[in-house]
């Protein structure tokens, strides 16, 4: 059963989170944490070298939305005092990566882990 901070998140978002991992030159058996379930499962990659991975809600933000947000975050460290994770591009050195977990695909990004 869904909640409304997850509706539309499929049961098995870890699954995306799991399946992610490589493209992010991680092991597929790297330790992963859900900090937060809301639009999207944010997920704490907690090894040697932790970061966040987002598992985005399907229909709610499309790629470009993903890239935009994350151009936001990013000019905000730069040009500005706020302090913003950085993304981590996939191998293929996208910023959003689609990732299929039996038959359904979900976008995924990463960023690095800020403690607070």
């Amino acid at each position: 059963m869904s909640s409304p901070d997850n509706a539309g998140l499929p049961p098995h978002h870890h699954e995306f989170a799991r399946a992610a991992l490589r493209s992010y030159g991680r092991d597929s058996d790297a330790p992963l944490r859900l900090l937060s379930l809301s639009e999207n499962a944010t997920y704490l990659v907690d090894d040697d070298d932790p970061m966040v991975l987002r598992v985005h809600r399907p229909g709610y933000n499309d790629a470009d939305a993903i890239r935009s947000e994350l151009a936001w975050m990013s000019a905000l460290r730069s040009q500005t005092v706020v302090r913003t994770p950085q993304l981590i591009a996939a191998a293929d050195g996208a910023a959003v990566s689609p990732i299929a977990v039996a038959g359904q695909v979900l976008h995924v990004d990463a960023v690095t882990f800020i403690p607070g």
